[in-house]
């Protein structure tokens, strides 16, 4: 992951998250990435950006 402030009130960023794709018949023998992003996006959400510094 990479992420850069632009300017104050504006983040970019690029999240790459890997997984195996997988047939809904055979979901055992899938890796979802989105089951792994979500705590992690849970994270980048709590995260106070502004600190009006």
């Amino acid at each position: 992951m990479w992420s850069r402030m632009a300017r104050r009130g504006s983040l970019t960023c690029n999240l790459t998250i890997h997984g195996v794709q997988g047939h809904v018949a055979y979901p055992h023998l899938a890796d979802n990435p989105v089951h792994r992003a979500a705590p992690m996006l849970n994270e980048l959400v709590a995260i106070e950006w502004d600190q009006g510094k």
